[in-house]
């Protein structure tokens, strides 16, 4: 067994094949890999056995959609087996901190399990790979934007996508009239509009419930 513990107190038992990814080596890692005069740290969780980080490119990207979107990434990790490392792109609307996680399309930048290799001089030239091609990725990423803004929803696909919602990540009832506000008030009809009141939700409740709908909004818009 791997035990894992805090100040004297054990915060997991692990399998001896579990291979810690700890948060100040990720954050080590990403201090060699990361260029900070473009990517810019918004929010940061940390705690004694996950870690959430968002960085963001305030160069607004070249589309047209009512308030600025930025380019931004986000790494997550935990040091009790909570989760894979992963690094995922996202969007960004600063208006209102709407952050949508893309997994796919080439959005799943890097995903390792806790296995194998620990963090060391591969793991930095993985990460220098990842962000030499991220704007390769992004110019898709705006192109995707532009199908999903010009996709009015029929009233069978509005309904489909509630559905969609209430079973795959359980949208409550109480949720559903939020959201349906929000397309109404702020945002439109259209599939894009359904992303981002997703997205705007999602602030609305705990770390792990946000991550999990801007991942389902993130494979939506996908």
């Amino acid at each position: 067994m791997l035990v894992r513990e805090n100040d004297g107190v054990i915060r997991a038992v692990l399998s001896d094949s579990y291979t810690p990814f700890d948060s100040f080596q990720i954050i080590r890692s990403l201090k060699y890999t990361v260029d900070f005069g473009r990517w810019k740290l918004t929010q940061a969780y940390l705690s004694e056995d996950r870690m959430v980080l968002r960085f963001v490119d305030f160069e607004p990207l070249s589309v047209s959609d009512g308030s600025p979107l930025f380019l931004g990434f986000t790494v997550s990790s935990s040091d009790v087996g909570r989760g894979n490392l992963s690094i995922k792109m996202m969007l960004y609307r600063s208006v209102c901190t709407n952050g949508l996680l893309i997994s796919s399309m080439g959005g799943t930048l890097y995903r390792k399990n806790h296995s194998g290799e620990g963090i060391g001089a591969s793991k930095l030239q993985a990460f220098n790979h990842i962000f030499s091609g991220i704007d390769v990725t992004a110019d898709e990423i705006v192109k995707n934007i532009e199908q999903c803004r010009g996709k009015m929803l029929k009233d069978y696909e509005m309904e489909m996508y509630m559905e969609k919602a209430k079973r795959e990540i359980k949208l409550s009832e109480k949720s559903r009239k939020k959201l349906e506000e929000l397309m109404a008030s702020t945002y439109d009809r259209t599939k894009w509009g359904f992303i981002n009141s997703m997205t705007e939700l999602a602030q609305n409740f705990t770390l792990d419930t946000r991550l999990e709908m801007e991942q389902w909004a993130g494979k939506l818009f996908a």
